[in-house]
């Protein structure tokens, strides 16, 4: 059975119920893997960016940052996006 289609009980009743080790492998590696490969993107994207010039760089990290800081509101992206565009006239 899947997690995902247990019900809450049934959630609580299987981590109390399983060795430690294998929850940790079984929760954590999903996460690892989503991880790595958001990593990858970033580092591919900032290589191709970084080829056009040092200020379309410096405005892939700003934007970066207020996204991962903002509110998580529906056009946060776009928004910064285009003020990035505006600010750094890429």
């Amino acid at each position: 059975m899947r997690i995902s289609s247990m019900s809450q009980q049934e959630k609580v009743a299987y981590m109390q119920s399983e060795p430690i080790p294998h929850l940790i492998c079984q929760m954590a590696v999903p996460t690892i893997i989503s991880m790595l490969v958001t990593s990858f993107y970033n580092m591919a994207d900032t290589f191709f960016v970084g080829q056009i010039n040092t200020q379309a760089t410096a405005a892939v990290g700003v934007v970066f940052y207020l996204f991962c800081h903002s509110d998580r509101k529906k056009d946060t992206g776009a928004i910064l996006l285009g003020f990035a565009t505006l600010m750094f006239g890429m």
